[in-house]
C-alpha cells in the first residue's frame, strides 16, 4: 500500500528519517524526530515537509503517516515590499484551488461549505 501524500494542515507522525539525498548521511538528530507528532506547514518544489514538529524538514522518502487531513489550510504569502498576507480556507476549497493552478482547468463549478463557487 502506498502511504498517503501529506498536504498542509495535515496532522503525520514521523515514522523513520532516511539519509538526505544531498549528502548522503542521515542527521545526526533524526533518532530525536522518529514518533513526533506535527502538523505540516509547508512543502516545497522538491517535496521536503516542515511542520510543527521541529525545524528538521522531511524529504520525500522518509516515512510518515498523515493521522488526520486538517480541515483547514493556513497560507502565507510574502511580497517584497508589502505585509505578509495569511489566509485560511477551508481543505475543500484549497483542494480544489490546488487542482485547477495544477491542471490549468477553471472551467470547475464547486460548492464548499453550502457557498457555490462558478468557475473557481
Amino acid at each position: 500500500m502506498a502511504k498517503a501524500k501529506a498536504k498542509i494542515g495535515d496532522k503525520i507522525v514521523i515514522k523513520r528519517l532516511t539519509a538526505d539525498p544531498n549528502c548522503g548521511t542521515a542527521d545526526p538528530r533524526a533518532t530525536e524526530y522518529v514518533g513526533k507528532i506535527g502538523i505540516v506547514e509547508s512543502i516545497n518544489e522538491l517535496g521536503d515537509i516542515a511542520g510543527s514538529w521541529g525545524s528538521l524538514s522531511l524529504v520525500p522518502t522518509d516515512e510518515y503517516e498523515v493521522l488526520a487531513e486538517g480541515e483547514f489550510v493556513h497560507i502565507y504569502y510574502e511580497i517584497e515590499g508589502s505585509e505578509p498576507i495569511a489566509y485560511v480556507l477551508p481543505r475543500e476549497l484549497y483542494d480544489l484551488l490546488q487542482q485547477v493552478y495544477e491542471t490549468g482547468q477553471a472551467n470547475v463549478d464547486c460548492i464548499v461549505d453550502g457557498h457555490i463557487y462558478i468557475g473557481c
